[in-house]
């Protein structure tokens, strides 16, 4: 885990980053570490002497500033804060010499049996603002969760949980924790029932499946606009905040609808995709499908290929939205009725 942690401080440039009047640029991140302490790495630049002082909170809006957890100098650019709650998501304000301030959470929402959970707090717009933590997160069903993923995700504090799953996988699949305000948004993703039946019978290659995923996304564009549309009627409620966003596994239906929510924060479109191809870091296929390995070779690369973000699939709808409708900021207006009113609406509640 600490190896991956280096490998993922490579890439911060899709993290946290505040410019601020003296032209400090710092960037941070943080995971967990194999125990479940937190692990958390930043960069300055230019490269700056003096302490950063670090709080932590239970929450992303409120840090007591009076009791630091960690005091160490700037120049080791990384800490770690030892916990023995593995229960209660955690939350960080990092101070650098009293000045440049940053918060930083985990990119995963640590449970036992949800798949591709996570927090779509941290990236940097366009403008230099950043997408706050803790407010919307993202992850496939909750139907599986047990007392003590039940007790993290109640910990999170959700007012709001958007299910894009059909009635029929909400049938197979009841979630077994429901938020006080629950809204069903069915996106259906042709006919599973069929697919699966055919999938079995080894009538579907991986080729079949390729084609069969970019239908889908085109019919995102095409067809589901008014599904969408309603995601979009719920993110400019305070009321509704925090709030989970999910399908299935988290992957495409739920992908899509985040692609568009980063695009209407104003968050850079190579960083979106960023976030779109990491359902495949965040999903564990072995469990999610653990029959697959009973199959022969042929059907376990077509289930891994119906199952995986492609960075295809979604360059697939953004062309056929740009292509239609000239932009995605034309398309968030004209197909989903989110104004340039609303999309300042959502800025000024998901943005620091």
């Amino acid at each position: 885990m600490i190896q991956k942690t280096v490998t993922f401080f490579a890439g911060l440039s899709v993290m946290c980053s505040c410019a601020t009047p003296t032209m400090t640029d710092i960037r941070t991140v943080c995971l967990r570490d194999d125990i479940g302490n937190y692990v958390i790495k930043w960069e300055t630049f230019p490269q700056i002497p003096g302490s950063m002082r670090m709080y932590v909170s239970d929450v992303p809006d409120y840090f007591d500033e009076e009791s630091p957890v960690g005091i160490v100098d700037v120049s080791e650019g990384i800490t770690k804060y030892i916990t023995v709650d593995n229960v209660t998501r955690k939350y960080f304000l990092l101070t650098f010499n009293g000045k440049n301030k940053e918060i930083v959470g985990a990119r995963k929402v640590d449970t036992d049996n949800v798949e591709n959970f996570r927090d779509i707090g941290g990236y940097i717009t366009k403008d230099g603002r950043t997408v706050k933590w803790g407010n919307i997160f993202r992850s496939g069903h909750l139907d599986a969760i047990h007392a003590i993923d039940l007790y993290r995700i109640e910990n999170l504090g959700l007012q709001t949980i958007i299910d894009l799953r059909s009635q029929n996988e909400k049938t197979r699949e009841s979630n077994v924790y429901k938020a006080p305000n629950y809204v069903s948004i069915p996106i259906t993703m042709g006919d599973s029932a069929y697919i699966q039946q055919q999938l079995h019978a080894g009538k579907i290659k991986k080729g079949d499946a390729l084609l069969y995923i970019q239908d889908e996304y085109v019919k995102f564009v095409e067809e589901q606009n008014e599904a969408y549309a309603q995601v979009f009627d719920q993110l400019i409620s305070q009321s509704n905040y925090p709030l989970l966003i999910h399908c299935s596994l988290g992957i495409d239906r739920t992908g899509f609808c985040i692609a568009l929510i980063l695009y209407a924060l104003g968050v850079p479109e190579d960083r979106i995709f960023k976030d779109y191809m990491s359902s495949n870091e965040y999903v564990d296929l072995n469990r999610a499908v653990p029959t697959a390995r009973r199959y022969n070779t042929d059907i376990q690369e077509t289930i891994t290929t119906l199952l995986t973000a492609n960075k295809h699939y979604l360059e697939i709808a953004l062309s056929t939205i740009k292509k239609e409708y000239g932009s995605v900021d034309k398309y968030l207006v004209e197909k989903l009725n989110f104004t340039t009113k609303k999309q300042e609406q959502l800025k000024e509640l998901m943005l620091y």
